[in-house]
């Protein structure tokens, strides 16, 4: 009996207990996150050392509400990777929480673009608290017996495309750059997620009443909201928009029939992929249909922030599509050392043609010279794979918890609540 039908993969993946391939796999997200993050916080990285330290003493209202929300995601999965369900590992979040932050402001004492002040911390160790409280809630509100588990197996990875969507939606909507166009091209990722998330719910959590549809739209609204606030200053009605689009389309698949198909990994990722593409497309292009060179490096000319953070939201956008990737071969079961050549070879294709495509399409608008082409090309060869490593690590982590003697394939015992991946219910 091959793995697929056992549900036991034999790689060096599975070596890990599941505690430890949850924990290994929650980490590395996180480290993305974190990674993130530190770029937004701390661009256009002009360091130069101060005549002294200084501290700003007041923080306006929308900076203290968008560190909150920076925030939530890293709590929520920090949380996610301590085994126990107890109210001190909220509290060991919030000092993560405040640690990085700390770590972020004191850097930001050497760019002279950046205000560090002390409400930053505290903004970010609420929003930290806020996401294990998210968590915690979660992980007693979605209840899913050990079989469901076993009989989705490989199903459950595609929530992992989903948490990559707010990273995504995050330098999206900073890179905007007043641009019309780039804002509504937001719309596409946000109807990428929502089909994924609808799939889930009319396959999975809908049929085992682990979850209402009304919940879970309210889940993938609330997801565009965090993903996208920094938007909301420009076009708060068109970002609402968005998380209403995302929560109609959840609704939409969730009352249609679920039927007997059991592993709608790849029907569901046909259906939401040609949004994706759609917007690979549409951001090579934007440059050239916005009429402004914005966001390309300009000879000799000193990067502004908008411009990395289109290079950050390029590499962003790569991550998802080498998890994407990956995931339509995952029933293959390589090991990441042989996917990962597949992976390299899909995301360089696509990354030289719509680099190519943009580039001649602004003619001789464009300000990129091939040393830039390069920087643009690795940033999201690497970008893609990472995104295919992480989905060999939440698949390895799904396959341990099926392997016999894990609790999982037996139904016997359940996981320790909080040891597995958001994404995978917990008893």
């Amino acid at each position: 009996m091959d793995a697929l039908a056992t549900g036991v993969e034999t790689g060096v993946e599975l070596v890990a207990q599941p505690a430890r391939s949850g924990r290994n796999l929650t980490l590395a997200l996180l480290g993305y996150y974190l990674a993130v993050v530190a770029v937004i916080t701390i661009v256009p990285f002009h360091f130069v050392v101060p005549e002294r330290l200084a501290w700003a003493r007041v923080a306006t209202l929308p900076d203290f509400l968008a560190n909150v929300l920076m925030f939530v995601p890293f709590g929520f999965l920090y949380r996610a990777s301590r085994p126990r369900l107890h109210a001190g590992e909220v509290w060991r979040a919030v000092g993560m929480g405040a640690l990085a932050s700390a770590v972020v402001e004191c850097i930001q004492l050497f760019e002279p673009a950046r205000y560090p002040t002390p409400m930053d911390i505290l903004a970010n160790a609420a929003g930290a608290a806020l996401g294990a409280m998210l968590c915690q809630t979660a992980l007693r509100r979605v209840h899913a017996p050990a079989a469901l588990i076993g009989r989705l197996s490989l199903q459950l990875p595609l929530m992992g495309l989903v948490y990559l969507i707010v990273p995504l939606l995050w330098v999206g909507s900073l890179s905007v750059g007043g641009s019309a166009l780039r804002l509504a091209m937001l719309a596409l990722p946000v109807l990428f997620g929502a089909t994924l998330v609808g799939f889930v719910q009319r396959f999975h959590f809908g049929p085992a009443g682990a979850a209402t549809a009304p919940w879970m739209a309210g889940a993938a609204a609330a997801g565009v909201l965090l993903g996208a606030f920094p938007a909301l200053p420009l076009a708060p009605l068109a970002v609402l928009g968005l998380a209403g689009a995302a929560g109609a389309v959840v609704l939409l698949h969730a009352f249609r029939s679920p039927g007997v198909e059991r592993r709608f990994e790849l029907p569901a990722l046909r259906s939401a992929l040609p949004f994706y593409g759609t917007y690979l497309v549409a951001c090579a292009l934007a440059p050239a249909l916005e009429g402004d060179p914005l966001g390309t490096l300009g000879g000799g000319v000193t990067l502004r922030t908008v411009e990395i953070l289109r290079l950050l939201h390029a590499a962003a956008a790569f991550t998802l599509l080498g998890y994407a990737l990956a995931e339509l071969r995952g029933r293959l079961e390589l090991p990441y050392r042989k996917a990962a050549g597949r992976i390299a070879g899909w995301a360089l294709a696509v990354a030289l043609a719509t680099r190519l495509a943009g580039n001649a399409t602004l003619g001789d608008a464009s300000w990129r010279t091939p040393e830039e082409d390069a920087l643009w090309v690795a940033l999201t060869l690497g970008g893609a794979l990472y995104g295919g490593w992480l989905y060999h690590l939440q698949r390895a982590h799904v396959r341990q918890l099926l392997t016999p003697g894990s609790g999982q394939a037996t139904g016997s015992a359940p996981p320790a609540r909080g040891s597995l991946l958001p994404g995978i219910p917990s008893h």
